[in-house]
């Protein structure tokens, strides 16, 4: 193999290991407890987009949860949705299986028949460098971390094609909380032909007056205005410049009613999705906190819309 090759090879090369920061709960082994569960893998992909958070680590943790019955012979043709979870910060992965249970809960309502199964991919958005501890989930301005070019470029490409996944913007959603609930948003809108939609909880969606924006971006205005739906989508309202591809995109923007900046942001930005002509925009501001509670149940809500049982396809 010529030496150009093969650091190409190298540099993509996917090592799957259990880290003990990112065991799975002993819970998840397939087929135990009295729903059937699935199973996770935590993944360690390397990568030259970003940093590796822990000195010493090889690549960028990447959890991956396989539905119960993925490995079943039978299910041998069936293709899943892919949910992209982003967490928020102070936060890592597995916040999302400890804490919010979404995967196990998932399975529950599947079984049930609420909505679909599905796989969930989780990485870890924690920034590397000294200044801060997040990284908006956006290519930063120093481009040393570049979260949306991994995320986007890399994760999804290596998920469709180790995966038994839909591989199309229909078949992939983003999700998060609090900073990752930005992120979802923010990702989902300036790639419509990679994701069919995101669900923002808690969400802020003006990185310039909220967040770690002066920072990842290095106060530049035009970079923050770039990643605030805020500030781009009634920019491309006004200028008649709406990517047609939004007319498909599904939105779920949710917070407490009483959450701060959150529930603001999030009806105006409600707001200026609908009058950009998308249809397919919810919104949701119930009685909560900024916590799992609240966020879990306006996920479900979320996921019940997105990938009602009728829709699964095998």
């Amino acid at each position: 193999m010529p030496v150009r090759l093969f650091w190409n090879w190298l540099c993509v090369a996917v090592v799957v290991s259990l880290f003990a920061a990112l065991t799975p709960t002993a819970g998840f082994a397939e087929g135990t407890g009295s729903t059937p569960v699935g199973r996770t893998e935590t993944l360690s992909l390397s990568t030259q987009l970003v940093r590796p958070f822990k000195r010493g680590d090889r690549g960028r943790h990447v959890v991956v949860y396989l539905p119960a019955g993925y490995g079943d012979p039978a299910n041998i043709l069936k293709r899943y949705a892919v949910i992209y979870l982003l967490h928020g910060s102070p936060g890592n992965p597995l916040n999302f299986l400890n804490f919010g249970s979404f995967p196990q809960k998932m399975e529950q309502q599947a079984q049930a028949g609420a909505m679909q199964q599905v796989i969930f991919v989780i990485p870890d958005g924690n920034y590397a460098g000294e200044r801060h501890g997040d990284g908006e989930w956006a290519d930063s301005a120093d481009r040393r971390d570049r979260f949306e070019t991994w995320i986007t470029k890399e994760i999804v490409p290596f998920v469709d094609g180790h995966y038994r996944t839909r591989p199309e913007p229909a078949g992939r959603y983003l999700a998060g909380v609090s900073e990752g609930g930005f992120g979802s948003v923010n990702l989902a809108l300036r790639n419509p032909k990679v994701f069919g939609g995101a669900v923002g909880l808690s969400g802020y969606y003006d990185m310039r007056h909220f967040g770690w924006g002066h920072i990842v971006f290095n106060d530049s205005d035009a970079a923050m205005s770039l990643n605030s739906p805020l500030f781009y989508v009634p920019d491309r309202v006004a200028s008649g410049r709406i990517p047609p591809e939004w007319k498909n995109l599904k939105i779920f923007l949710g917070s407490g009613a009483e959450e701060s900046p959150y529930a603001d942001h999030t009806r105006q930005l409600g707001d200026a999705l609908k009058s950009a002509g998308m249809r397919q925009v919810y919104v949701e501001t119930p009685e909560g906190k900024h916590d799992w509670n609240l966020w879990s149940g306006l996920f479900f809500k979320a996921m019940s819309i997105f990938l009602p049982p009728s829709a699964s396809k095998g």
